[in-house]
């Protein structure tokens, strides 16, 4: 988020294993709250754009993932014990909340809303996936693009090139590149060797709660056939897609924003 707007606070919330930063917003709104989970190599600050929308209405939390952002991870990332630390999180909430995930923060959000699914009211999976059959070969792609440009501001900067469409807002490169800079890129291959070769198919049949499958139109990522796979296995999931590519969010805020408002606002009222 923006520190300097007076709407966020920075803070940092009790989990087992260790405290999980976060980015959240005022409390007095009638919706659910909104916890959000960002992609691989990034933290909570990227959703800024995202969370001046749907703030209006709800309350909102933009979690740094362990390893990322100001969230630690003693012995590099695990997906157990971040999806431990999130639940943490979210069964702490007064009431059940809306879980928003990008990618790796899809995946996690999945492992969650198994581990707590009482606690998980709503959702949203975004250019994710339980199973990615091309996951060996982007781990090897991962890490020759790390070998060739092992310092962090340039390999921040690269991925924003190969990531970002070429008209994303230039606030929202300006929050990938800050975010994926903070990360050092050899920890960012030992947590994509954690996501890329996961299976969460039989978890994600389990997932009872409604879900939004997000699609990205130009999203070179995660294939098409990965997002649909996803939306089948999930028992009560709808599918839309936005423009943009792996990370419509930033790409395309508004778009993004709209539709997961439009999403978790058709719920509330139902």
């Amino acid at each position: 988020m923006d520190m300097a707007d007076p709407r966020t606070e920075r803070t940092r919330l009790d989990a087992p294993g260790g405290a999980v930063a976060a980015w959240t917003t005022a409390a007095d709104h009638d919706a659910p709250p909104l916890v959000l989970l960002h992609s691989l190599g990034l933290d909570g600050r990227v959703f800024a754009p995202v969370v001046r929308v749907l703030a209006t209405r709800r309350r909102c939390l933009a979690l740094d993932l362990p390893g990322h952002g100001g969230t630690g991870a003693d012995h590099g990332f695990d997906l157990t014990d971040a999806a431990a630390r999130v639940a943490a999180v979210v069964s702490s909430q007064a009431r059940p909340v809306d879980l928003l995930g990008v990618s790796l923060g899809g995946v996690v959000a999945q492992l969650v809303a198994t581990r707590v699914p009482a606690a998980v009211r709503r959702l949203v999976l975004a250019h994710t996936f339980a199973y990615l059959p091309t996951g060996d070969a982007r781990l090897a792609d991962q890490r020759r693009r790390v070998a060739a440009l092992p310092d962090p501001a340039l390999w921040a900067a690269s991925r924003a090139d190969a990531v970002l469409s070429s008209d994303a807002p230039r606030e929202c490169r300006d929050l990938f590149v800050a975010a994926a800079t903070a990360m050092d890129p050899a920890r960012f291959v030992e947590a994509a060797a954690a996501v890329y070769t996961v299976d969460l198919r039989a978890d994600a049949a389990r997932i009872e709660r409604p879900a939004l499958v997000v699609a990205g139109r130009h999203d070179d990522r995660v294939p098409a056939a990965a997002t649909d796979a996803l939306a089948a296995l999930l028992p009560d999931a709808r599918v839309t897609t936005v423009d943009g590519g792996h990370l419509s969010h930033l790409d395309r805020p508004g778009e993004f924003a709209a539709t997961v408002a439009t999403f978790l606002d058709q719920e509330c009222r139902a």
